[in-house]
């Protein structure tokens, strides 16, 4: 079974920062709002990435999602890979990710923004498959998610 690092995990962070700062730059991104407006799904300006064997959604393509499709993908990825989603709310800039590193065990990843920039800093926890979910409902709910797994600051060191 292939271990994820912070090292597999920094690319992702960096790429979330470059989307984030991008769109901050242009927060009326004309393709993303025209995919919010043209939808059926209930979405609450929340966009995903994910990296998975046979999948990858790179966060730069801004593609929103819903509470049920987000819990639907998180359940889905195969721990034997370890694969990750990411989600970005696109309101209060919040942003989470998760990488299934087990059946019942995931680590999840905050990245600490300074002045709209990563500054290699990032909170980290573990978890079994319901506080995933729990956090994952209440991320969409934009409420208090932040406390419910045992958050611990770290540093990147690469």
């Amino acid at each position: 079974m292939k271990t994820t690092s912070m090292q597999d995990v920094i690319p992702v962070v960096r790429e979330f920062d470059n989307s984030l700062t991008r769109r901050m730059q242009n927060p009326n991104d004309e393709y993303y709002q025209d995919v919010m407006q043209n939808t059926e799904e209930k979405y609450q300006n929340i966009t995903y990435w994910k990296h998975g064997k046979f999948e990858t959604v790179s966060g730069l393509e801004f593609i929103p999602i819903s509470v049920e499709k987000a819990i639907s993908e998180a359940q889905n990825l195969l721990p034997e890979y370890e694969e990750g989603i990411g989600f970005t709310n696109g309101r209060n800039k919040d942003a989470i990710h998760f990488i299934r590193k087990g059946k019942n065990y995931w680590r999840a990843t905050v990245p600490v923004f300074t002045r709209e920039k990563w500054d290699g800093y990032y909170y980290q926890a573990s978890s079994n498959t319901k506080g995933v979910m729990d956090v994952i409902r209440l991320f969409f709910d934009e409420l208090d998610w932040f406390g419910m797994l045992g958050f611990k600051l770290r540093q990147d060191t690469s």
